[in-house]
C-alpha cells in the first residue's frame, strides 16, 4: 500500500505590514525549520511571537491559517496584548493526514482586534510538501553476538515480514572491533541515518541507510569519556545528543561525513547516569530520566534553544520509592511525557503533564501501577497517543499495552523472550519490536491478529543479545 510523508518546511515569520524604521514591528519565529510527517502521524511547532517595537501590541489574535491545513492550537502564552519588547508562545499540532499535495501557507496576523493585519515576507512562507514512499521501513539493531567476543553487528529487519525465518534480515554491518557492548541507537526522523554509540570504541558513529542497507559515513571520537550510553537525535537531524555518565554532550550533525562536538556551554550536567533520553517533538526541550539522582530518581529537563548548561526546571524529583526512572517518551503533540519506573516491587508508569510549559510543570507520580517484580524499560506511544506500549527488563518478560483514555491494560507474554529493554512501532502502527538482553535479540508483536508473537533471527545461531532501547526504526 502507498503511503506519503508530510514534509514541513518553516520558515521564519518576519511581519512587515507595521515597522518602525527598518524594524518590524513583531515577528514570528518556529522553534524548528523543517519537520518530517508520516500521513498517519502528527507533530508539534513551537513558534515565538515577539514585540520588537518600544510599544504595547493590544487586541493580538493568533495566526490565522488558510483553510486546507489540519492545525490544532495545544498551548498558548500569548494573550491580546504583548509588553514591548518581550515574547511569548504558542504551539500548534500538525495533522499529517488528508493533506494537499503542496501547501503554500501565509497565515495572518492581527492587532487591535482585526483593525491591522500583517503577512509575512513572499520569501518566508511556510511550505507543505507531500512526497511519495514505496520502499518499507526497517528496524536497525546492534546485536553482541552469543559468545561475548569483541565483535558487534548492525542488523536491520523489514517491518513487514521481520519474523520469515528464510530472509529475516536484510544486512549486517561490522559495528566494532574493540569492545562487547554496542550503546544506544537513535534514527533520524526522515528515516535516511542512524546515530549510534559505539562504547567498545567511545564513538558516534553515523550511518547512512538505504531499504535496510547501511554506510559508515560519519564517525565522532571522544578521548577519556567513560561510560557512552544513550544517544537521541532532533527532528531536524542537525544536533544529536549522546550521554556519557553524568555528562551530556551536544554534537553538530548537520554535516554528516563530519560531526562536531559543541562547545562546553553546550553540555549538560545531570543527576545521574542514564540510560534513556527523549526529545520533543519540535526540537526545543529534552527530557533525561536519571534513575540515581536524589533520593529516588529525577528528571532533567534542558531547553535546547540556549546555552545547554541552563536546564529549563530544577530536577523533577520522586519522593517515594515507586520510583526509579528508566526510559521516557514523548506524546507526538508534546503535551505529556511517560516514564518508566524501574523499582522492584513498586514499578509503574509515571506521567509529566503539561510538558509543553516547562516552568510550570506539573508531575503525576503514580498514573500506573504494574504487576510486583516486573521491571518496566522501553516504553513507546501510538501516533494516535491513544496507547502505551511498554516492555519489561526480566527473565520471563511480558509486554503491558496500556489505553491512556480509560489506563486498562492487557499483558502479552513474550514466549521465550527475556530481559526486555527496548520497544517501537512500526510506522504503520501494526507492530510492536521489542529488542531483548538476550537471544532472541529482537520480539515481534503482530497487533492487528490477535498480538501474534514472533521471535525474528532464530535461524541466527551466532546472534545473541540487542542492545538497542529506543526509536530504532525509520
Amino acid at each position: 500500500m502507498k503511503k506519503t510523508i508530510l514534509t514541513v518546511a518553516l520558515l521564519s515569520l518576519s511581519i512587515t505590514a507595521f515597522a518602525e524604521g527598518n524594524v518590524s514591528l513583531f515577528s514570528i519565529t518556529p522553534s524548528i525549520l523543517q519537520a518530517t510527517l508520516r500521513s498517519d502521524s502528527k507533530t508539534s511547532v513551537q513558534y515565538t511571537l515577539t514585540n520588537n517595537s518600544a510599544n504595547t501590541l493590544r487586541g493580538i489574535t493568533l495566526p490565522i491559517w488558510p483553510a486546507g491545513i489540519s492545525t490544532q492550537s495545544i498551548f498558548n502564552t500569548c494573550s491580546s496584548v504583548l509588553a514591548a519588547h518581550t515574547t511569548c508562545h504558542f504551539n500548534i499540532l500538525i495533522q499529517g493526514r488528508n493533506q494537499p499535495s503542496i501547501l503554500s501557507l501565509r497565515p495572518t496576523i492581527c492587532i487591535n482586534n482585526g483593525g491591522f493585519c500583517g503577512r509575512p515576507d513572499a520569501n518566508q512562507i511556510l511550505t507543505i510538501t507531500t512526497l511519495p514512499i514505496t520502499d518499507h521501513a526497517y528496524a536497525y539493531l546492534p546485536i553482541l553476538n552469543n559468545n561475548q567476543s569483541y565483535s558487534n553487528n548492525m542488523v536491520s529487519a523489514n517491518t513487514t515480514t521481520p519474523y520469515r525465518l528464510n530472509t529475516p534480515y536484510t544486512n549486517d554491518f561490522d559495528f566494532t572491533s574493540n569492545g562487547p557492548n554496542a550503546g544506544g541507537i537513535a534514527v533520524s526522523k526522515d528515516g535516511h541515518y542512524a546515530y549510534v554509540v559505539d562504547r567498545g570504541n567511545e564513538a558516534v558513529k553515523i550511518l547512512s541507510l538505504t531499504q535496510g542497507q547501511m554506510t559508515l559515513v560519519g564517525t565522532l571520537s571522544f578521548s577519556n569519556t567513560d561510560n557512552l550510553q544513550s544517544i537521541v537525535v532532533n527532528p531536524a537531524g542537525t544536533r544529536a545528543y549522546v550521554s556519557a555518565g553524568t555528562t551530556v554532550y551536544a554534537i553538530n550533525v548537520s554535516d554528516k561525513s563530519s560531526p562536531q562536538l559543541l562547545e562546553h556551554n553546550d553540555t549538560m550536567t545531570i543527576d545521574s547516569q542514564t540510560f534513556s533520553m527523549a526529545i520533543s517533538p519540535d526540537g526545543s526541550k529534552l527530557y533525561i530520566p536519571c534513575p540515581y539522582g536524589g533520593s529516588y530518581g529525577t528528571i532533567d529537563l534542558f531547553n535546547l534553544n540556549n546555552d545547554l548548561n541552563t536546564p529549563f526546571h530544577p530536577p523533577l524529583s520522586y519522593t517515594t520509592a515507586a520510583a526509579t526512572p528508566f526510559a521516557a517518551v514523548v506524546s507526538p503533540d508534546g503535551t505529556a511525557v511517560y516514564i518508566t519506573n524501574n523499582a522492584k516491587n513498586n514499578a509503574g508508569v509515571s506521567k509529566i503533564s503539561d510538558a509543553n510549559d516547562p516552568v510550570n510543570l506539573s508531575f503525576n507520580q503514580r498514573l500506573l501501577p504494574l504487576p510486583n517484580d516486573s521491571y518496566p524499560e522501553g516504553l513507546t506511544i501510538s501516533n494516535d497517543e491513544t496507547t502505551l506500549y511498554v516492555v519489561e527488563d526480566y527473565a520471563n518478560s511480558q509486554a503491558a499495552i496500556i489505553n491512556l483514555n480509560t489506563l486498562n491494560s492487557e499483558t502479552v507474554d513474550l514466549g521465550n523472550a527475556s530481559y526486555s529493554v527496548g520497544a517501537a512501532l512500526s510506522p504503520d502502527g501494526s507492530k510492536l519490536f521489542v529488542t531483548n538482553n538476550s537471544s532472541p535479540p529482537l520480539t515481534v508483536i503482530d497487533l492487528e491478529n490477535g498480538n501474534q508473537v514472533y521471535q525474528a533471527f532464530d535461524n541466527r545461531t551466532d546472534f545473541g543479545k540487542s542492545t538497542a532501547r529506543s526509536n530504532f526504526i525509520n
